[in-house]
């Protein structure tokens, strides 16, 4: 019914437009009817590539009813002749033809338009589908990173839980043996003692023998009171007990503990008198140079000479220790203090407990200093820590 009543408006406007330009053709002198035909025709073609064919129809219709009214003679509508006749059907088929033709093409241009229109909302949809999924990537990407690292983190925690509690446990049972040797060495040195120190103490062969019998038993009462420390600075239970103490002194006890070690080795100990004390825990830090001592005997030439000096230098008491060992090469000076470290040289036994470097710069470094190393591969080695004053 719309279509009707659209189809009957256009009519409505274009018929008497076309009658219109036909009357004012006729009206123009010297105009023949092929021009004003033409000029119809293209009137009936716009009507069509406008409105579509049905208004054509009526367009073309109109345009031949105002041919022959105004310029097929006897004119009016009374056509006597073939000619009028044929120019009018002639009129009408063409009109009618190209008419169809325009209608054709506009729904071939409105299809096209359609296509167009469909393939690019599809592009835009496909691009916002790749950006999705993109997106959806990152994002999986992003899990898959953060599941690892959650996966490491957790890891990591659980081997640090194991490994302190293993230190636990190992620091719980060194005090325990401990423990349960104390009384007995506390027992067999003063036996020993006591004999030496008796009236009637033995002479020749059975005095060194008891004075061997204390000396050991002191260095076993050492052995176990330096396990325990070192077990409990592993496992991180430690508390630190710092006091005021000169810097002579704590070397002097690192070299009473490595006497035995350092038989028929040269040492030389520089500390001016200058040197202020420090504020650290003594049995730690005595273990520390202790350990920098044993070091340099263990990967030193049996005979060749040690130097322990100390410096203080911008608020820092300065501890070294050089000896003209076998050195350490320059890709590993870096790694010395890991704990995973293994020297590769030959070392030479030792009694002594065996601190470890890495338990060293952990003390060290509990009492807010530092400690490194500068080694030259086959011309020995300089370990230094550096204490606050």
């Amino acid at each position: 019914m719309r279509r009707a009543i659209l189809l009957l408006l256009r009519g409505t406007v274009s018929a008497p437009l076309i009658a219109l330009a036909a009357a004012i053709g006729h009206k123009l002198p010297h105009v023949e009817r092929l021009p004003i035909a033409l000029v119809l025709l293209l009137a009936v073609l716009a009507v069509a590539i406008k409105w579509g064919f049905p208004e054509a129809i009526l367009a073309a219709v109109a345009g031949s009813l105002s041919l022959d009214y105004f310029f097929v003679p006897p004119y009016g509508f009374r056509i006597q002749s073939p000619t009028g006749w044929a120019d009018i059907c002639v009129f009408l088929i063409v009109a009618i033809t190209t008419s169809k033709l325009a209608e054709n093409a506009r729904d071939r241009n409105r299809r096209l338009a359609d296509v167009n229109e469909a393939l690019r909302r599809r592009e835009q949809e496909l691009v916002a589908e790749l950006d999705i999924a993109r997106q959806l990537q990152q994002v999986s990407t992003q899990l898959t990173q953060a599941d690892k690292i959650e996966t490491t983190a957790i890891e990591q925690a659980a081997n640090a839980e194991a490994e302190r509690k293993c230190q636990e446990l190992k620091s719980t049972l060194l005090d325990a043996l401990a423990h349960n040797l104390k009384t007995p060495l506390s027992t067999i040195k003063m036996a020993a003692t006591s004999l030496l120190s008796s009236k009637n103490a033995l002479q020749g062969s059975a005095r060194e023998l008891l004075a061997i019998i204390e000396e050991e038993t002191r260095h076993l009462e050492q052995f176990m009171s330096d396990s325990i420390q070192i077990a409990r600075i592993e496992s991180g239970v430690f508390s630190l007990r710092k006091d005021m103490h000169d810097v002579r002194s704590l070397i002097n006890a690192s070299v009473q503990d490595l006497a035995y070690n350092l038989k028929n080795r040269p040492l030389e100990v520089r500390v001016p008198q200058t040197i202020p004390c420090v504020e650290v825990d003594f049995r730690a830090m005595k273990l520390v140079i202790t350990e920098l001592l044993a070091n340099a005997v263990k990967f030193s030439g049996s005979g060749s000479p040690l130097v322990i000096s100390c410096q203080h230098d911008n608020g820092e008491v300065i501890v070294s220790e050089t000896d003209s060992g076998v050195g350490i090469p320059e890709d590993q000076q870096s790694r010395v203090f890991d704990r995973e470290y293994r020297a590769v040289q030959k070392a030479t036994e030792l009694r002594h407990t065996g601190l470890g470097l890495s338990i060293a710069k952990k003390i060290v470094e509990a009492h807010g200093g530092k400690i490194w190393v500068n080694s030259q591969l086959g011309r020995g080695s300089a370990f230094h820590l550096s204490l606050p004053v």
